[in-house]
């Protein structure tokens, strides 16, 4: 399952053969959490895999597949922490969590939220145990279609649509707004806690032999938004800072992505062994500035303006974080290169 490891302090005065209850104090921190237990009789976890794929030939060149692939995983681990079982969760708490802002990150409007606390003197050292539990199941359907051209006419193409739908629950949320997958084991984390989205992506990829033996290679690719979590941090609870989904998982996504790649390769062959292939790659062609990854975390946020020439240049601005881009498609390049076989 995993490794883990402690030293102790030992008492031994006498030189006697070696028992546990020689064994002292930790020194130092052990490599994991002390008090964490397992589940008795942790069930393995398993999965059910069913795939039909239908090819039918179109022509002596073209062909078209199409195909559903179902995928069930049963009985995924959680970690779960004993101390603080749904039944300490006996203080009902209203928090105002925002609802609208501005793009400066103030927020407009509020709407009221029911949390449920833990009184304090019932909180003890969490006790962390890794479980089994029989709802904690990850759910995968796939649907699948390809046409490929094979060479004629001097050109090959291969389309694909990619299309899945993911359903599972949610345990917890981290402070970077990404979900883990778990039953929950308290009311608080029953807000928002269906997952349940789609996800496409698509490519077409071609090759043109063209005039003086050169290859003309494109490449499409298209992919729908990464599904986000919108999540907001509440603070000031007994239980410590939760970070709580205001929406469902998918009800906001990243942008969609369309990116066009384009090659030209001209190969040299020397003799029967020897081959200079020499190759101009494009990528980003039409140099999109889609955002990969946008932040899902509801908070104001700061930076400083450091584009020269811009009137703000030098200044702190205040900017709303969700939905703000945390990493962007890279600008365009261009490639040159070398490729010698034999």
């Amino acid at each position: 399952m995993q490794a883990a490891t402690a030293t102790f302090t030992w008492n031994n005065p006498t030189n006697a053969p070696f028992n546990i209850s020689q064994l002292g104090p930790i020194v130092g921190s052990a490599t994991v959490a002390q008090g964490s237990t397992v589940q008795p009789n942790l069930k393995d976890e398993r999965f059910d895999d069913m795939g039909v794929v239908i090819q039918h030939q179109l022509g002596n060149s073209l062909s078209i597949e199409g195909g559903f692939i179902f995928r069930e995983l049963h009985h995924a681990w959680e970690t779960i922490n004993l101390a603080l079982p749904s039944s300490l969760y006996t203080l009902p708490v209203q928090e105002n969590v925002p609802a609208t802002w501005d793009a400066q990150g103030n927020v407009l409007t509020t709407r009221a939220l029911t949390m449920y606390d833990v009184p304090k003197s019932q909180i003890t050292p969490s006790l962390n145990q890794i479980s089994s539990p029989n709802g904690n199941n990850y759910l995968y359907r796939n649907l699948e279609l390809t046409i490929n051209k094979r060479l004629s006419q001097h050109f090959t193409a291969v389309a694909d649509v990619y299309w899945t739908h993911t359903t599972a629950s949610i345990l917890s949320v981290s402070s970077a707004g990404a979900p883990t997958a778990g039953v929950a084991t308290n009311p608080d984390q029953l807000i928002n806690n269906g997952e349940s989205y789609s996800f496409w992506t698509s490519h077409v990829t071609g090759t043109y032999l063209a005039k003086w033996g050169i290859e003309v290679s494109p490449v499409l690719r298209m992919q729908q938004g990464a599904p986000l979590l919108e999540t907001y941090a509440v603070t000031g609870l007994n239980i410590g800072t939760q970070y709580v989904p205001l929406a469902p998982y998918g009800a906001y996504r990243d942008p969609n992505l369309y990116v066009f790649d384009l090659r030209f390769q001209k190969t040299l062959k020397y003799h029967e062994r020897y081959r200079l292939s020499l190759y101009f790659d494009l990528f980003n062609l039409f140099n999109s500035n889609t955002a990969n990854v946008e932040s899902p975390v509801v908070a104001q946020k700061s930076t400083v303006v450091n584009v020269v020439g811009n009137q703000e240049y030098g200044q702190k601005v205040l900017y709303e974080g969700f939905l703000s881009p945390t990493t962007i498609l890279p600008p365009r390049i261009f490639r040159i290169g070398a490729r010698f076989s034999f």
